[in-house]
C-alpha cells in the first residue's frame, strides 16, 4: 500500500514539473482548437511596446550572457492599453523577474525551442500584473550576447 502511494505521489510530481514548469504542451490542449467561421473578421486590437527587458544570464556563478527581449503585449481596446501603459513598471518588474526565474533552469538552456516557453512564462507574468486581458505576448527582437567568463 504504501509503494503505491508513494508510486502516485511521485508520478504527479513529475507530470506536474513536465507539463507545468517545462512549459510542455498537455497532450490533449490541441484537440479543442476553435472551429470559428473563417469569414469572420479578426477583433481588433491594440498593441503596448515595453521597453527592452536585458538581464543577465548566470552559470556557476558568473555572467555567462546578457539576453534581451523586446516585448509588445497585444490587447483588445484603447482601456486595456491605457492601463497596461499605466502598470508598465511593474509590469516590467514581474517580467524580469519571471525571466530571471527562468533562466536560472538548466533545461531552458538545453531546449532548443524557447520562445514558445519564455512566451508563455511572460504572458503568466502580465496576466498576474495588469487587470485587463492581455491576448497574447509578441517578442519584437531578441539579442543574446556572450559574455566571457573572468578568472578568481
Amino acid at each position: 500500500m504504501l509503494c503505491l502511494v508513494v508510486l502516485l505521489v511521485a508520478g504527479g510530481g513529475t507530470a506536474g514539473w513536465w507539463f507545468g514548469l517545462r512549459g510542455e504542451p498537455f497532450p490533449f490542449a490541441s484537440a479543442h482548437a476553435s472551429e470559428g467561421d473563417p469569414t469572420e473578421s479578426a477583433p481588433e486590437s491594440w498593441f503596448v511596446e515595453l521597453n527592452p527587458l536585458t538581464f543577465p544570464v548566470m552559470r556557476d556563478g558568473q555572467v555567462r550572457e546578457l539576453v534581451t527581449y523586446v516585448v509588445q503585449l497585444e490587447v483588445p481596446d484603447e482601456a486595456a492599453e491605457a492601463a497596461v501603459k499605466a502598470r508598465a513598471p511593474a509590469l516590467r518588474d514581474a517580467m524580469l523577474s519571471e525571466l530571471h526565474g527562468l533562466y536560472a533552469y538548466r533545461f531552458i538552456h538545453e531546449r532548443s525551442d524557447k520562445i514558445p516557453l519564455v512566451k508563455r512564462h511572460l504572458h503568466a507574468a502580465a496576466q498576474r500584473e495588469v487587470s485587463v486581458d492581455v491576448r497574447a505576448v509578441l517578442l519584437k527582437s531578441l539579442d543574446t550576447r556572450p559574455q566571457q567568463a573572468r578568472r578568481r
